[in-house]
C-alpha cells in the first residue's frame, strides 16, 4: 500500500470500522486481497477508476466516514488519485 499518503488516511479515517476484525458492512480495507474482494454489495474498488469506485465516491461526496468528520480535500484528492493510478499496495 502507498505507505506515505494513502495508508494514514485509511488507518485514521477507515479502519475503525473496516478492518479485518470489525468489517462493517463486509468490508475489510486493510488487505489488498480483502479490499478487492469488496463488500457485501460487491466491490468498492474499481482499479483505475475512482469515479466509479464506491470508495472513492462515497469517501468524495463526505458519506463517509459514517458519523464522523470528513475528510480534508487534500485526503480525498489524494484517495481518488490512489484508486485512479491503479491502487498499489
Amino acid at each position: 500500500m502507498c505507505e506515505g499518503k494513502i495508508a494514514p488516511i485509511l488507518i485514521e479515517h477507515c479502519f475503525e470500522c473496516h478492518d479485518g476484525s470489525t468489517r462493517k458492512g463486509r468490508l475489510d480495507l486493510p488487505t489488498k486481497e480483502a479490499t478487492l474482494r469488496g463488500a457485501r454489495d460487491g466491490p468498492v474498488i474499481f482499479l483505475g477508476n475512482a469515479a466509479g469506485s464506491i470508495l472513492g465516491e462515497s469517501v468524495y461526496h463526505d458519506d463517509m466516514p459514517e458519523g464522523r468528520p470528513p475528510l480534508s480535500a487534500e485526503e480525498k484528492n489524494a484517495l481518488r488519485a490512489w484508486i485512479a493510478s491503479g491502487a498499489d499496495w
